[in-house]
């Protein structure tokens, strides 16, 4: 005779059954939630080498002798981060590229102020080059989508100036 107060062992099976099932599923969402993180990791890492060329190739255009005054290059930047893209890859795809960051949400301290994600990302590349010998300062400031909540980039804009010597 069975006390009232103990489960049979077919609820004991079913109840083990429920549990190893609820495991694997939480495995497999942990699986693709971070295999979409890493494909996001390599568009950045390769989207970054994208904009350190294009950055470079603007260097190689400006006159020889010292460009003070800043030359506008967002037509060579703004393709590669386009507007619409999720402003934390635009954060690491600048970070790829070898840029600095001024402010950023990267950087900024967590829990993040709603007034903060207003503001824009300043970020700044400073490099010396041996060919053509010379020293390159660009920036590059994404501007986030208001109509988004502030999570997507509504514009890029990419500035250059330098020194070349030869």
């Amino acid at each position: 005779m069975k006390d009232p107060g103990t489960p049979s062992r077919r609820a004991i099976v079913t109840g083990l059954a429920v549990l190893l099932g609820s495991l694997a599923l939480g495995a497999v969402a942990l699986r693709s939630a971070h295999g979409s993180r890493s494909g996001e990791r390599t568009d950045a890492r390769a989207k970054g080498a994208s904009v350190r060329r294009a950055v470079e190739a603007a260097y190689e255009g400006l006159p020889v002798g010292t460009t003070p005054e800043w030359q506008d290059i967002s037509s060579l930047v703004s393709p590669l981060i386009p507007a619409g893209t999720p402003y934390d890859l635009a954060e690491d795809i600048l970070c790829q590229a070898g840029f600095g960051f001024t402010w950023s949400r990267l950087t900024a301290a967590k829990p993040m102020d709603e007034n903060l994600k207003r503001c824009p990302t300043i970020a700044v590349m400073r490099r010396w080059h041996l060919q053509p010998l010379g020293e390159l300062e660009a920036s590059v400031t994404l501007v986030p989508d208001r109509l988004a909540k502030f999570d997507t980039v509504e514009r890029t804009c990419a500035v250059i100036r330098g020194v070349r010597w030869t």
